[in-house]
């Protein structure tokens, strides 16, 4: 759902048909916290080793055809997956990797590849480590 400030940018030349938040500039996620944001940060800048134009148009078919809002991803993040992995196939994997490196590197946090490991594993134990620091640096 779009909330109010959000900018547009059509999809299509005609001028009519679906229009999507312009990435990056997305009123705050549900939920409102910092880790999600940074994560939705992290999310556009790895998709956005595609282009921008692309970037807009994955965020569309997420939406249009498996229900995901670019706000809901990080409550999401199985299904994001899945997602990616239906659209690029093995493609998906660098993906997801531009996405952790770019979030790992926002939380100052080292990226390592760990086998047996998932994106949303990945996601959540940086969220785990951030939220660690962020007690710690509140005591």
């Amino acid at each position: 759902m779009l909330e109010s400030g959000e900018r547009y940018v059509l999809l299509n030349s005609n001028g009519g048909g679906a229009k999507t938040p312009k990435a990056g500039r997305a009123a705050k996620p549900k939920g409102g916290s910092e880790f999600d944001r940074l994560l939705l940060e992290a999310v556009d800048e790895g998709l956005g080793v595609l282009g921008e134009s692309p970037r807009h148009a994955i965020y569309f078919w997420l939406e249009k055809n498996h229900g995901i809002g670019r706000d809901e991803i990080p409550q999401k993040l199985d299904a994001f997956t899945s997602s990616l992995e239906k659209m690029f196939s093995f493609g998906a994997f660098y993906i997801q990797r531009q996405i952790l490196e770019k979030l790992h590197s926002k939380l100052n946090l080292k990226y390592k590849e760990k086998g047996g490991y998932k994106f949303a594993d990945y996601v959540n134990e940086a969220k785990r480590e951030y939220l660690r620091a962020v007690r710690r640096a509140a005591k």
